[in-house]
């Protein structure tokens, strides 16, 4: 799959953003060098070591840090998304094997905590990912919509302690009993 992409975005919109305004590095004529990394960029190192509850909770902090950090690159990323669900077939590829990565490292996180005894053995992995996944991009979603219509550091720890509650293995037992 060719996962370049033209670096002029196909809103019609002459300020909105381009895949150049996500990557943060020049096109090469005609094509965009490298891909967009959707926040992997970050995510990849702050799970490394860690696994299971762990490992999520590190992903909630770097995510939503992102907001903070790039907001402009996350802002862009978002409008990006958004026109993966419309014609273009190869942004749509891209965004849909970004989303599949995101989903897989996440997967791969509780996939860990099962194995070690630290999360839930009756969960489904994949569903729990793509669970995940959707409640950062939700919470991103609306943050940067109406930036300051709530406290993103108490919704941070809101997320994690939600996380924990519903993954972590002890729960599981409380339940059988």
């Amino acid at each position: 799959m060719d996962q370049h992409l033209p670096a002029k975005s196909t809103v019609e919109n002459p300020h909105s953003p381009t895949i150049d305004t996500v990557t943060q590095r020049e096109p090469s004529p005609g094509h965009l060098d490298p891909p967009i990394t959707l926040g992997h960029d970050q995510i990849r190192p702050a799970v490394e070591g860690r696994s299971g509850i762990d490992a999520l909770c590190s992903m909630v902090d770097t995510y939503l840090n992102e907001l903070v950090v790039r907001e402009e690159r996350m802002r862009a990323l978002y409008v990006l998304m958004g026109e993966a669900l419309g014609p273009v077939a190869e942004i749509n590829d891209l965004f849909a094997e970004l989303n599949r990565g995101f989903r897989v490292t996440a997967r791969d996180c509780i996939e860990a905590g099962v194995a070690s005894g630290e999360v839930r053995s009756d969960l489904d992995p994949e569903a729990e990912a793509a669970l995940f996944v959707g409640m950062l991009r939700g919470v991103a979603n609306q943050w940067m919509a109406e930036r300051g219509c709530f406290d993103l550091d108490k919704v941070r720890a809101s997320l994690k302690d939600s996380v924990r509650r519903h993954l972590a293995a002890r729960a599981e037992a409380s339940r059988a009993g």
